[in-house]
């Protein structure tokens, strides 16, 4: 599998470049001169300034080339095209709906492969989205840049109070990257209105959302979802289902686009993206 490969020979690069720097510290970047004054018995250092000065070194670049030429190639295969520069911002914008939407739609699809409850909707932090798409061709190493941690996707299951919490903390934040839930926040900073898939809130049911690993444990301030069931454990990373689901569209011939649609409606402030 290419997200596997991808792991595998940027780990053997990195563990290379690292035994190269230990064996040949002495004689490049980072190296110490020293030297024992017999007077004082005192050692005098100088340090060795990493610049332009420093040549190539034959021996390494044979050694590291192999290693930096497949990680180059593995990380700049085209995914598919972007039709507009897709950003992250609060309350939401057009980077957050496209990632949230594309997040449920994967995680359900894993979710009911295995057999499992699918998710109702979707929650992602912005604050782990450390980078945008721009115009023209997406390559994987974008997707590395957006996505970088190996947080995985896990559906939680949640009463309709529990809900009305997270949203409520969601609001205090003021918005997350969200897919299938919508809601107001009033000029006194209240969530209102909440609906799942276009319906309102059922105390008597339950909701299963689907978020990452690292959110459900508390990560990022979300002590609200500490201890709620774990109903399905996907064990992919979102930079995964990021990837596997812009191939899709690259495969079938479509760009990633954003939803239009709003989610978080605020009061007397017009969403910007």
């Amino acid at each position: 599998m290419l997200i596997t490969n991808v792991r595998k020979v940027i780990v053997l690069f990195s563990v290379s470049v690292a035994l190269v720097v230990c064996v040949l510290a002495g004689r490049f970047c980072g190296a110490c001169r020293q030297a024992v004054c017999p007077e004082t018995s005192r050692i005098r250092y100088s340090l060795l300034r990493a610049d332009s000065t420093i040549v190539a070194d034959s021996v390494v670049e044979a050694l590291i080339r192999p290693y930096r030429d497949s990680v180059r190639a593995l990380l700049g295969e085209p995914l598919c095209v972007c039709d507009e520069e897709l950003v992250a911002l609060r309350p939401e914008s057009n980077m957050t709906r496209f990632l949230a939407d594309l997040f449920l739609y994967e995680v359900r699809a894993l979710a009911e492969k295995s057999g499992g409850a699918p998710p109702d909707f979707a929650l992602l932090n912005v604050g782990g989205i450390r980078s945008a798409f721009h115009k023209g061709q997406i390559c994987i190493s974008d997707v590395f840049q957006v996505a970088p941690f190996e947080n995985s996707a896990v559906v939680l299951r949640l009463d309709s109070s529990q809900v009305r919490d997270v949203v409520a903390h969601i609001a205090e934040r003021g918005g997350e990257a969200l897919a299938g839930v919508s809601f107001s926040i009033g000029a006194d900073g209240d969530a209102r209105g909440v609906l799942i898939n276009g319906k309102p809130l059922d105390g008597a049911l339950s909701y299963r959302l689907a978020t990452l690993d690292y959110i459900a444990t508390g990560g990022d301030d979300f002590e609200c979802l500490v201890g709620r069931p774990v109903v399905f454990e996907s064990g992919v990373t979102l930079r995964d289902l990021i990837i596997t689901h812009l191939k899709r569209l690259g495969k079938e011939g479509r760009h990633a686009k954003a939803s239009n649609e709003v989610r978080i409606f605020v009061a007397g402030k017009a969403n910007e993206q």
